[in-house]
Parts: C-alpha cells; structure tokens; sequence
C-alpha cells in the first residue's frame, strides 16, 4: 500500500497526535514491502490486486470492539470491491463498491468490519487543505455535506475517473519528486477533491426537493454542537442555549428525531472520547479527567464505569 499526505504546496508523510487524542495513524495501513517513496514526502495507498483478510495485521486491530480514533487528516477511501462498515461520528455507516467515506479533521471514527474480499483506495490530505485551489462556495457545499452525511455514492463512470486520478498520481509519484511532479500531484487531488464536492452538491439539490422538518434540521445542528463541544460541556441546557431553543424543546425534538434522549448523545460522545484518551496510553486517568472537564477523577471513574461496566484503569489496559 502506498499513502498520499499533503499540505500547502508539500507533500509528506503524517504521522502526529494532537495533545487530546490518539490518532488515526496512516502506518497501521502500510505494507512495507510495497511502499512507493517518492523522496521521502510522497505516499500513496491502495490494495488493488490483493485481497485483505480480517487476520491481516494491517486492520485487525480495528476491527476489535472500542478502538475509536480521532482524524486529524482528510481522509478519502475509496471501495472498489466489497464492503466496508464503519462509524464516524456516532452514526454507522456501510462503504460498497463505487462509494466513498469522506473524513475531514475533527471526525471520531471507528472500523467495525471489513469483507475478506474488499478492496480500498486511501489518501490521507493534512488538514490544512484551505490551501487548494477551491472557492467559498465549494467549501461550505462541502461543510453542509459532511454535517449530516460522510458517504459518497458515485455513478460507475464517474467513480472510474476518480480511480483514473489516483493511477496517474501513483504514476507520477514513482518517477520524482521534483517540484513539477508535486504540482502536477497537487492538480490530480485537487480535482479528486472538486469531483466530490460537485457529487456533494447534486445529494444537496436532491435532499432539498424533500421535504425536510425543521426538526431534523434541528438534530443536525444538535450533533453539530455535541461534537465541537461535549470536552467542556455535558449539559443540555448549555446546548439547548448554543441552540436558541428552550431545553424542554431540544430534549423532546431530540428524542423524537433519534430514539433518543439529547442526555443520552452527549454522554455517548463523552465516553467514546475518554476511549480514544485512555486507549492512547498518552495520558493517566487523572489528565483524562482534566482533558474532558470532570471534576475529579473519582467522579470522571464512576461516570465511566457506569456507562462502560469497568473502570478507566481497567479499559485503558485492555
């Protein structure tokens, strides 16, 4: 597998963590014997030819129960064959032939199954892709998008252009890396990029000849807020006021879209963030507590316990 990493006019290979969370690390993907290095800063990622197993030790170990991982990358993954089911975000969602997950910086994921005979191609774009040559309105196609969807499916033809940009940037990467090659490799992502932005926007035309409630709108904007603020905040009021809306309101919209009760979303997030901290092995269970906004660690324990049916301790070591 070879892997793609840029940002701003450089491409390089990413291998960080943020001072929260473990993250998601490109390598765990890598087979060493076929990696195309195209002076040390240009990777690119496929299994196209082979065939991946759930004992591969490239994957196995994220598709094991509670190993969520937070992106700091945009991520393209691309099915060609079989499927793939993962969760990003508290929703599940299931990759088949022709589709693709879209992660941008931010997303919580976790890989929940993988077919024995799927086959991906994966990029890895740093996050400051502000950088490429895209306008505000691509951008905020893009951010209305992702809020409530990370799946793309794509027409036959229209997901064999995407693959073709792919083949002719692996092709490109093999031969320099001179700084001709790296423009000509920024091209080809960025027109991946904007072939997906325009498939994002045809799903946003076609959302809107539906009719959608005020209510889901509502949910959307709900989990929106969860995720950039579940850290610090645990309450529904503070969101029912980041809102506008009552927190008698929000609770019954809430629990009427979803099944469940807007207490419950929050705490979910809260707990599969405090799985990705403590299965970093970076922090202790203290700065776990302190990183999340709990009051001591013996009440982070008991809120953990309570909803996981062990302690931090116990999880973190698993």
């Amino acid at each position: 597998m070879y892997f793609c990493v840029v940002e701003g006019n450089d491409c390089y290979m990413v291998q960080e963590e943020n001072k929260q969370f473990k993250l998601l690390n490109v390598f765990d993907f890598v087979s060493d014997e076929v990696f195309v290095n195209c002076g040390g800063i240009l990777y690119l990622g496929d299994t196209m030819g082979e065939e991946i197993t759930k004992s591969d030790p490239r994957i196995c170990k994220f598709i094991k129960a509670s190993l969520p991982f937070k992106i700091n990358y945009i991520q393209y993954l691309l099915c060609l064959k079989g499927m793939v089911r993962v969760m990003v975000n508290m929703k599940e969602y299931v990759l088949r032939e022709n589709s693709m997950l879209f992660n941008v910086p931010g997303h919580i994921g976790e890989l929940l199954e993988i077919s024995d005979d799927c086959s991906l191609v994966v990029l890895a774009v740093t996050r400051d892709y502000q950088n490429f040559d895209i306008g505000v309105n691509e951008r905020t196609v893009m951010a209305q998008y992702l809020m409530s969807n990370v799946v793309l499916d794509f027409p036959e033809d229209t997901f064999a252009s995407l693959v073709s940009l792919y083949k002719v940037m692996r092709v490109m990467a093999t031969k320099s890396d001179s700084e001709a090659n790296m423009k000509i490799v920024r091209k080809l992502l960025e027109s991946m990029l904007l072939i997906c932005i325009s498939a994002m926007k045809r799903a946003l035309e076609e959302s809107k000849m539906e009719p959608v409630s005020r209510k889901n709108q509502l949910f959307d904007r709900f989990i929106a807020e969860v995720l950039a603020n579940y850290q610090k905040h645990r309450d529904v009021a503070f969101y029912a006021d980041k809102l506008c809306v009552t927190q008698k309101y929000l609770s019954n919209v809430i629990s009427t879209v979803s099944g469940r009760r807007a207490a419950e979303w929050i705490k979910n997030f809260v707990i599969l963030g405090a799985k990705v901290l403590l299965r970093s092995h970076t922090y202790s269970v203290q700065q776990v507590s302190d990183l999340l906004n709990f009051p001591n660690a013996s009440f982070f324990g008991v809120y953990f316990k309570r909803a996981v049916g062990c302690s931090p301790k116990t999880y973190a070591n698993r």
